[in-house]
This record gives C-alpha cells, sequence and structure tokens, in this order.
C-alpha cells in the first residue's frame, strides 16, 4: 500500500501518527506538507516529526538477498516487516526469510521459526515480483523501544555497544556500521574478548552476489595472504563468514558519532 492508495479522509490526530510511522514512512519521507490537503499534510507531518530513524542504506531486490539486523533491539521478525508494510506480509511481499540456523518465516503459512531479529545477526531473503519491500529496507524503530533511544547519539552509542559470537565454521552477520570499509580492514579492526582483529581465524567471507574474501594461508593454493573479492563492507548489507574458531564478543569498529553523517529521519 502507498500513499495513494489510502483513503485518508477522517484520518488525524494520533491514528495518523501511528498509520505513517510504520507503513507509509518510505512513501512520506521527502514529501512537502505544503499544499496538500489539511488532512494528508498533518499526517505527513507527524511522520516526518517521529523518533529518529536508522536508515541502512541497503537496497532489497527482486529474489535472493541477504541483509543485516542493524538495530541495537530485537523485534519479532513478523512485526518488523508489518511495521514497514501496514499490514501482515503475504507471498506477495515475501516468499521466505532464513536465519543461519536454518529457521524460516514462511509467509504463505504465517510460519515464524526465527521468532525474533538478533542484534549484528544476517538474514536472507527472497522477494518475488514487484514486491513493495523493493527499495532501502528500514525498520522504525517500536514504539516499546523509542523511549531507550531519544536521540541519534543514545542509538548509535548502544549499536557501538552491541556484541555477538561467530561460531567455529559458518554464520551469518550484518554489516552495522554507518559507512563502507575495507572488509580487510573492517575485520582487521574489529574487536573480541580475545583482543583485536579476527582475520587470521577468518577461512572465507561471502557476499550476496558470491564474491569472497580469501584467506589464502588456508586455502592451500601455496600462497600468503588475502584475495579481497567482496573490496568494501556496506552499511546493512548481510554477509557469510566462515571461521576457524569460536569468537565471543565479536563487533566492529566502533561509529565515531561525531564524525560520521546521521543517516536518519528526526
Amino acid at each position: 500500500m502507498s500513499l495513494k492508495d489510502l483513503d485518508t479522509e477522517g484520518l488525524s490526530g494520533q491514528l495518523a501518527s501511528e498509520y505513517f510511522t510504520g507503513s507509509l514512512i518510505r512513501d512520506t519521507v521527502g514529501l512537502d506538507p505544503e499544499g496538500a490537503p489539511e488532512y494528508i499534510a498533518d499526517s505527513i507531518t507527524s511522520a516526518i516529526s517521529q523518533p529518529v530513524q536508522l536508515h541502512t542504506g541497503f537496497e532489497l531486490v527482486k529474489g535472493w538477498n541477504m541483509f543485516g539486523w542493524v538495530y541495537p533491539y530485537s523485534q519479532n521478525v513478523k512485526e518488523a516487516f508489518k511495521s514497514i508494510l501496514g499490514y501482515e506480509a503475504d507471498e506477495t511481499d515475501i516468499q521466505i526469510v532464513k536465519d543461519n540456523n536454518g529457521a524460516v518465516y514462511l509467509v504463505e503459512w504465517g510460519f515464524n521459526g526465527i521468532g525474533d531479529f538478533t542484534p549484528g545477526e544476517g538474514y536472507q531473503i527472497k522477494l518475488p515480483d514487484d514486491s513493495p519491500l523493493e527499495g532501502t529496507l528500514t525498520f522504525p524503530i517500536p514504539a516499546s523501544d523509542q523511549s531507550d533511544y531519544p536521540n541519534y547519539e543514545s542509538l548509535i552509542a548502544a549499536r557501538n555497544a552491541t556484541t555477538r559470537t561467530l561460531v567455529e565454521g559458518w554464520n551469518m552477520f550484518g554489516y552495522n556500521r554507518s559507512g563502507s570499509k575495507d572488509a580487510i580492514e573492517a575485520f582487521n579492526s574489529a574487536t573480541h574478548e580475545g583482543g583485536i582483529g579476527i582475520t587470521g581465524s577468518i577461512i572465507i567471507a561471502k557476499n550476496n552476489e558470491g564474491a569472497a574474501l580469501l584467506n589464502l594461508d588456508l586455502a592451500s593454493f601455496g600462497l600468503n595472504g588475502f584475495f579481497n573479492g567482496i573490496g568494501d563492507l556496506t552499511p546493512g548489507e548481510g554477509y557469510q563468514i566462515k571461521v576457524t574458531e569460536t569468537i565471543h564478543g565479536f563487533k566492529f569498529a566502533e561509529d565515531d558519532i561525531n564524525e560520521i553523517q546521521p543517516l536518519i529521519d528526526q
């Protein structure tokens, strides 16, 4: 559903605010309320004045994608997509969502085997033709969590503090920082309970297109160092990574809130 599909007569006050905060945030951002009918102008203004929203900059396309849950809080998978669409997703919106353990959200049957999105985790999603989710992926902060993040600084500080565990073998993670960064540099500067840098534990990392960062020392090619076919890690994008050991307390180097450009609506 988009702004043009909505019968807006009678929408005002809290109802308009609740509706536009979630389902139509993508439609309303950038619209100028001036000159619009009063009930639409009020609704657009309500949407734009909602609490901070963190944009990933990562775009979903038709077919398979990998994205990261870049937010510092967990959220039910069904409810997260409902907050964007304004209704519970069906098979015309999403075909399937999968986590690293193989748990799935089967939209056609309304089955959510994943449960909640987890901070720092990566997920695979398959979109059908003409899905309304194609485009930049941005999830509004749930009302229950908005008081924890009254401004951009508090949201970034919480995200900076978020850690996760990479288990031995295959994992999916989301790049939850605000700027792109060379993959080798990003892994070299990442911290964990054992210190700084995890490149020595990486066997391979891959993006959604199959481009890979490969540890040549472990690849039996008789070569040394790394081959970086990924290039930069992209904010909001999901990646697969295979490591030689379990790594606790993993997180990328922190964003400097005084230097980065805020990717938000306020």
